[in-house]
């Protein structure tokens, strides 16, 4: 029953979230250089620290918990394979326009967003860090084959930059 009340209280608050960010639009609080603002401050700043602050818990480093680790990312890779080479197929009737943005949406997840700090609530810090494990796949994903599916990007040296650390 707990569970269930914390779930009620947490779809409150996003539905209250989502509230006032239609009122904050409406209200024209936000100008589109401003919501470019926020969106890169979201991404750039508090989910890493958001992931970065669920390392920093009280959790034991148990043989069990690198399995799961391991099983979480070996479960992450086969969705994005599965979800990759399924939307090939069930969307090729489909002009390239039509099919580039129902391939991005099925292999592509917005969980990201809302999986973190929905883990969180949830699962307290070793939701976060099971949570942003699963993403590994996915943010790969979205960086190579989601890119492609928008531009003309080499695979290879998009697999490659993937991989690297970005220069500051």
């Amino acid at each position: 029953m707990e569970l269930f009340k914390t779930m009620v209280q947490l779809q409150l608050m996003l539905f209250l979230l989502i509230l006032t960010g239609i009122a904050v639009r409406k209200l024209k609080m936000v100008d589109e250089k401003s919501r470019k603002a926020l969106s890169d401050l979201l991404i750039n700043l508090i989910l890493p620290c958001n992931i970065i602050h669920s390392f920093m818990g009280d959790m034991d480093i148990s043989p069990e918990f690198l399995k799961n680790c391991i099983l979480s990312l070996v479960i992450s890779a086969a969705i994005q394979v599965a979800a990759t080479l399924g939307s090939k197929l069930l969307f090729r009737p489909f002009a390239r326009e039509k099919k580039s943005v129902m391939s991005y949406g099925m292999i592509c997840s917005n969980s990201s967003f809302i999986g973190l700090p929905v883990a969180g609530a949830i699962y307290s810090d070793l939701g976060v860090l099971y949570t942003s494990i699963f993403q590994l796949p996915i943010r790969f994903t979205m960086w190579t084959a989601g890119l492609a599916l928008f531009t003309d990007v080499d695979r290879k040296a998009a697999i490659k930059k993937s991989c690297s650390i970005p220069a500051s």
